[in-house]
């Protein structure tokens, strides 16, 4: 029979299909379908296949059925084979894929997905007409005049297709040519809404925008386009490609490759940058993301940057580096914050920056890279003063615990950082000559001598405004007049330093240094120190300390202030105390202890803790407080205290 269509449908799809024949043939447009048309006894490929050839178009039924239908496959590759044409006629809302998406790829299709079926047949009719080129009219009934097909949606092979031919314009470093294909892709991946389509032809075609790349591109077309890409890359929350984004954005903001970029929003592309790829754990893009926003905050060019920004990025990136065993941008990193640092601290070199230059020379020198380690120790040799290498001869013996050797090199440094007026400079030796002179720890010292240099110390802090270091100079004179070192020591002139440098601590909000200070300012409070003093009052200043060593992660310190409480609650000394409040203590402390490694401390925690518990229980040994005794002695001998052991094993029997 001739024919002018030829319907491909899935079996599923029969009722469809023959409603679609039927309103086709009423038009006078001749149809072969199967099985209807079949002769009995063909082979039912060879019917197939003389069909296809002998029919003008091919009208395809797409369904859930027939776009996974090998045999709707194999029909429209032998007819697109005989140049046939295709008319795509969706009846569920459903897009051809695999290799119908290839076959239907840039063809037009008639959708017929809302009931009734019947109000969509005329349409087609219409469509294969128009294919045929003939007036496709209706035998029982004038037509209506026909609207035209609306446009195709794209498919995602027709997109994909074209983003990769811009792309390998891109590789080839034809960047003009490839812009125009890169749009026509982005549009497609729009109206079929891939965002991960649309995110990545964004990427790529912003690259290809960049005037660095393509003399005919735009800045502010390749940052827009980028910031495009981050949208989506947000929406889809895909953290990885964020991270590239981001670092694309950062280089177009940048001065030095962009004449009307900006310094502060490059910076803050890179920080963004680096927080993004922290969450990944993508390393070397946090360390380069770090190292470039420190780049940018620098005030020699951001006029909105800040060096301590600057040294503080470097520095992280530093760390980075030096994990991934990246010596040579470990190195850099390590040259470029002692450099942030000089300019933050105008331009004086201090023990930190001297400290940060000769690690990176250290660490460039071993990588190779002589030229730059040599600008870093060129820099500390021709910066260091005749104060400094002075003050270096006496920190080499102040490290050794040299103090006879050491008190009189910082006092020679402190005098020519008097004549240089640095003042700081001049505190910090007078502070560390003290510290030597303390005779507790040097014989040959003076108690009288040590806190006189720390009063001058103090002076010298608050006259350039370090609070800070005043507060350890002050807290440091208190120390010195403890009776229980000081013969000529007095409690209530340490208690009043004391209470200074707290105060002090509290003002610059340095939570540590207050709680190591309270506590200090506790201990002479104690009636077993100072009879004049209250267990009631030590007690209350230990209780406000601890919180604050716990939050300046002051663990050794958390510690000591925990055995300080259990001493002061203790009724062996305190008669208001309690036995389980102290035993309480006692074992916090211990548990502190065991996590800092130190067994032997650890070890005295448990044993006094379990002592406290059988005061407490009618001197009652338990099944717990036998354990603690126990373990008190297993501690103890791991630590090497086998006098220790023995005196909590003696418990035991």
């Amino acid at each position: 029979m001739a024919h002018d269509v030829f319907i491909s449908h899935a079996a599923r799809d029969k009722v469809v299909a023959d409603a679609v024949c039927a309103r086709l043939e009423l038009r006078h447009i001749r149809c072969w379908i199967a099985p209807r048309d079949i002769t009995p006894g063909t082979a039912y490929a060879d019917a197939i296949i003389g069909a296809l050839s002998a029919c003008r178009i091919v009208v395809v039924l797409l369904s859930s059925e027939s776009i996974g239908s090998a045999h709707v496959a194999s029909e429209l590759e032998r007819a697109l084979h005989n140049g046939k044409a295709i008319l795509p006629v969706r009846i569920e809302d459903v897009y051809p894929t695999g290799s119908l998406e290839y076959y239907l790829a840039g063809k037009h299709w008639l959708d017929a997905l809302t009931p009734p079926m019947e109000a969509h047949l005329d349409k087609v009719a219409e469509a294969a007409g128009r294919l045929l080129g003939i007036q496709a009219k209706d035998s029982s009934a004038p037509s209506a005049p026909s609207a035209p097909p609306p446009p195709a949606k794209p498919s995602g092979f027709l997109a994909s297709k074209t983003f990769k031919e811009a792309d390998a314009l891109r590789k080839a470093g034809q960047h003009a040519q490839a812009v125009p294909i890169y749009r026509q892709a982005l549009e497609m991946f729009e109206a079929i809404d891939d965002q991960a389509g649309a995110a990545l032809c964004a990427n790529n075609m912003a690259f290809s925008l960049q005037p660095n790349n393509n003399p005919d591109g735009s800045w502010d077309q390749a940052i827009s386009t980028y910031r495009k890409a981050q949208a989506w890359r947000e929406a889809l929350g895909d953290k990885a490609g964020q991270v590239i984004v981001l670092g694309n954005i950062g280089f177009c903001l940048r001065l030095n490759n962009n004449p009307a970029g900006n310094w502060q929003e490059a910076f803050k592309a890179f920080r963004r940058q680096a927080a993004v790829a922290g969450e990944v754990a993508d390393k070397p893009a946090e360390a380069r993301a770090l190292a470039d926003a420190a780049w940018c905050s620098m005030p020699t060019r951001n006029t909105q940057g800040n060096w301590v920004d600057s040294a503080t990025l470097c520095r992280q990136a530093a760390e980075i580096y030096e994990q991934l065993k990246d010596g040579l941008n470990h190195g850099l990193c390590l040259q470029n914050g002692a450099f942030s640092l000089i300019q933050g601290e105008k331009a004086n070199l201090t023990d930190e920056t001297r400290q940060l230059f000769r690690r990176s020379a250290e660490v460039l020198r071993g990588v190779g890279a002589d030229e730059d380690a040599k600008f870093c120790e060129d820099f500390v040799k021709f910066a260091t003063s005749a104060a400094d290498q002075v003050y270096d001869q006496a920190c080499a013996a102040f490290n050794s615990h040299q103090w006879a050797q050491a008190a009189p090199l910082m006092a020679q440094a402190a005098e020519i950082f008097a004549a240089e007026g640095n003042l700081s400079r001049q505190a910090l030796c007078l502070h560390n000559q003290a510290w030597c002179l303390d005779p507790s720890r040097n014989p040959a010292g003076n108690w009288a001598t040590c806190v006189e240099l720390y009063h001058k110390a103090a002076e010298l802090y608050a006259a350039a405004g370090d609070a800070t270091n005043q507060a350890n100079s002050l807290g440091n004179i208190g120390c010195a007049l403890y009776p229980t070192s000081n013969p000529d020591g007095n409690w209530a002139e340490a208690r009043k330093y004391l209470q200074q440098a707290v105060e002090l601590k509290r003002k610059v909000n340095d939570k540590g240094g207050e709680g190591t200070y309270l506590s200090n300012l506790a201990f002479t409070y104690q009636p077993d120190k100072d009879p004049a003093g209250s267990w009631e009052k030590a007690i209350e200043l230990n209780k406000v300390a601890l919180p604050l060593r716990v939050a300046a992660q002051d663990v050794q310190g958390q510690a000591s202030t925990l055995n300080n409480l259990a001493h002061c609650t203790s009724p062996q000394r305190n008669p208001a105390g309690d036995w389980q409040e102290a035993g309480a203590y006692y074992r916090q402390a211990s548990d502190v202890y065991r996590g800092l490694g130190n067994l032997q401390s650890a070890g005295e925690g448990l044993h006094s803790c379990a002592f406290c518990l059988i005061q407490g229980d009618g001197k009652n040994m338990t099944e717990e407080t036998w354990e603690m005794f126990r373990l008190a002695a297993q501690h103890k001998r791991q630590a090497g205290d086998m006098e220790g052991a023995k005196v909590s094993e003696s418990w035991l029997h």
